[in-house]
């Protein structure tokens, strides 16, 4: 089994049972994170493959197994950012960790914008409970912990570059 699919599958089962244990007992102002939109936004924007959305989708199902809306939702959001996480990384992948921890925060803050549009939708939610009240901090609790998770897995599944041969800069002067 190859080192990245190892990594994935132990990761995402750690973002399961911190999503179950941990996440309860770090509520914020009546706000949990979700650990498992955190884990496959990092995962589809560090891995351009199917594996990715393999576990966006697992991820999905997980968290509408856990939730309280319709069943699906988070499913097919992932699936949805995975796609668009692959194609921006494509863009902007090299262009260094500040440019990635913003695409995780546009990604993450869709995710969870989409989710209490849906919930919004298919329940007696008011606009201001959904996106004020759920979404935003939400949004922000998810990011922070995805400023802590980014950096974990692109050291685990981003293979590091060799310094052999390149020689040092040296400074020009005019």
């Amino acid at each position: 089994m190859e080192h990245n699919t190892k990594v994935l599958i132990i990761g995402s089962i750690v973002a399961v049972l911190l999503q179950i244990i941990l996440a309860p007992n770090i509520m914020l102002f009546s706000v949990m994170p979700n650990l498992l939109v955190v884990y496959s936004v990092v995962v589809s924007m560090l891995l351009p493959g199917r594996s990715s959305v393999v576990v966006a989708f697992v991820l999905g199902i997980l968290a509408d197994c856990l939730g309280f809306g319709p069943f699906g939702a988070f499913a097919l959001l992932l699936l949805i950012v995975s796609f668009v996480a692959r194609k921006l990384m494509e863009v902007y992948g090299g262009a260094g960790l500040g440019i990635s921890l913003l695409v995780m925060a546009v990604l993450i803050l869709i995710v969870e914008f989409s989710y209490a549009g849906i919930m919004m939708a298919m329940n007696d939610v008011s606009p201001l409970n959904a996106f004020v009240y759920l979404a935003l901090p939400e949004s922000i609790y998810d990011c922070g912990c995805g400023i802590i998770i980014f950096p974990l897995m692109h050291y685990l599944l981003v293979p590091a570059r060799s310094s052999i041969g390149v020689s040092t800069p040296r400074p020009h002067l005019h």
